[in-house]
């Protein structure tokens, strides 16, 4: 400790010790007790308010290295995949009619599931009704499982929508299975 902090320590010391025997005894003596010991308390305050004051300043700054905060887990979104296989399946290449017949046969055996389940039948009747088309009331959807024809508005909506009409297909089929599968009709 520096000599300027030890006369400040001691001077504080006698004053603790003044104010708890004035306070103890009762003898104020030529004092005031309600201005002069609040004006002596308060100049020691500031005096020592300066002090800490100055010696902050002298003192370095010091900051802490926080690490970089930890990186998420990018966890998998439930469809993703199947969005990626359609999207391939949208082109005129030979790997995009493969991938178009295995995203037919993927929806044909979960339409199978799901049709039974909600129809209550077993999958024999279930695959009539998608061979028919009797399973919804969606045409786009229908056909898109049945085999038939797109109606003519489905042509259109392709043509607008910039999408093929394998896409725009499997996308009503896969909601109307979603529906159906909610509803239970």
């Amino acid at each position: 400790m520096s000599r300027l902090g030890r006369i400040a320590a001691a001077i504080g010391v006698i004053g603790a010790l003044a104010g708890l025997t004035v306070v103890a005894t009762g003898a104020v003596g030529p004092f005031d007790v309600t201005f002069d010991i609040a004006l002596v308390v308060g100049l020691l305050a500031a005096v020592q308010g300066l002090r800490y004051a100055f010696e902050r300043r002298r003192t370095e700054y010091e900051a802490f290295e926080v690490a970089d905060p930890e990186d998420r887990y990018a966890a998998p979104v439930p469809g993703a995949g199947f969005d990626e296989t359609l999207a391939t399946a949208s082109g005129t290449s030979f790997r995009a009619a493969n991938t178009r017949d295995s995203v037919r046969d993927r929806l044909q055996g979960t339409a199978l599931e799901v049709v039974a389940a909600a129809r209550g039948v077993d999958e024999e009747a279930a695959a009539d009704l998608l061979a028919t088309g009797d399973w919804t009331d969606d045409p786009v959807a229908a056909a898109f499982l049945g085999g038939g024809d797109y109606p003519l508005r489905t042509f259109v909506d392709a043509l607008v929508r910039r999408e093929s009409r394998f896409v725009l297909g499997a996308r009503r089929t896969v909601a109307e299975l979603a529906r159906l599968q909610g509803d239970g009709r």
